[in-house]
């Protein structure tokens, strides 16, 4: 977490949406403030993972006044997708990391900076801001590119998202891995296990199936997104099979996303399309699987050899 505060927090001008489906889009809040009298908010924060584009249940958004905010505060009673939202005052969130763990190190500064910069902001169009990126709902400029001129935020994340609907080989299943403490523990770790292997995008950890409970071995498990289908191939065939925290990774070159994942993803220049179909993507009934898993790495062009894998992984996008 920075140092620094936005203004917009210290001013009493931003506020807490909670309760959010995960599946809900950026696009959906503003449509929620614009109906219910808050039209004229500032920017909406809000995280969107690359990979399944998912948030993470919750935003924050920014009103050009803290007349206006402690307004929303107390008359903003709305509902997305059939779900009241909770309104709240925004308090910076705290590091719930505790105990020893191999990736603490008191030294914050230290720590890699994200595969992908997922918070960000949504003004509902593509112009520029001034804010920064953290995990507590600062911006990162609308239209910011990393150093491989990889966009970051909400923005970033949804075009990405559309742009690996057909993954051509480019991503990867990783499992085998422990329970997930936060998402900076998750990114850690598997930058740690792809060390210069050059991920593009990590997807958050998840929660397998109940039914491996019953199994030896570890069964969470993500998805890691590369710039090329070389790139991941290569990744997988330098951590399969390897020793891991006291387990063994089961790395492979990953499905493409299934069709009914494929809407998720708005539209980034076209929010008018996006409204059109947000209301047919419903949440995975309880206990439904997937069949977006992983296949063998035999399944590219080059023949490598992999580890065949139970199928017990649950598509519950925690």
């Amino acid at each position: 977490m920075g140092s620094e505060q936005p203004a917009a927090l210290l001013e009493g001008r931003r506020i807490y949406l909670g309760n959010l489906l995960y599946v809900v889009q950026p696009v959906e809040v503003e449509d929620a403030l614009v109906k219910n009298g808050f039209g004229t908010y500032q920017d909406i924060h809000i995280s969107v993972d690359p990979v399944t584009a998912r948030n993470p249940g919750y935003c924050f958004v920014d009103f050009p006044d803290r007349a206006t905010a402690e307004r929303a505060l107390t008359s903003l009673h709305a509902s997305i997708r059939g779900r009241p939202l909770k309104v709240g005052p925004c308090e910076p969130k705290q590091n719930a990391r505790g105990g020893n763990n191999r990736w603490k190190n008191s030294n914050e500064s230290s720590r890699a900076e994200p595969a992908f910069k997922r918070w960000g902001n949504w003004s509902g169009q593509r112009t520029s801001s001034s804010r920064d990126a953290d995990e507590e709902g600062n911006g990162v400029t609308i239209g910011m590119m990393e150093q491989r001129g990889i966009e970051q935020g909400p923005y970033g994340a949804i075009k990405h998202f559309n742009q690996f609907l057909t993954t051509g080989g480019r991503r990867l299943y990783v499992g085998g891995l422990g329970k997930m403490i936060d998402q900076q523990h998750n990114q850690d770790e598997v930058r740690e296990i792809l060390a210069g292997l050059n991920p593009i995008a990590i997807s958050k950890r998840i929660t397998p199936h109940p039914s491996t409970e019953s199994m030896p071995g570890k069964h969470h498990y993500c998805f890691v997104d590369f710039a090329t289908a070389q790139e991941a191939y290569a990744a997988a065939e330098a951590t399969n099979g390897r020793f891991w925290a006291g387990g063994r990774l089961r790395v492979s070159i990953a499905k493409d996303v299934p069709d009914r994942l494929r809407k998720r993803g708005a539209p980034a220049e076209d929010n008018a399309v996006w409204r059109k179909k947000v209301a047919q993507d419903d949440p995975l009934p309880a206990g439904q699987q997937s069949s977006w898993r992983r296949r063998s790495t035999n399944d590219h062009n080059g023949g490598g050899t992999s580890q065949r894998i139970g199928s017990l992984e649950s598509a519950s996008w925690r």
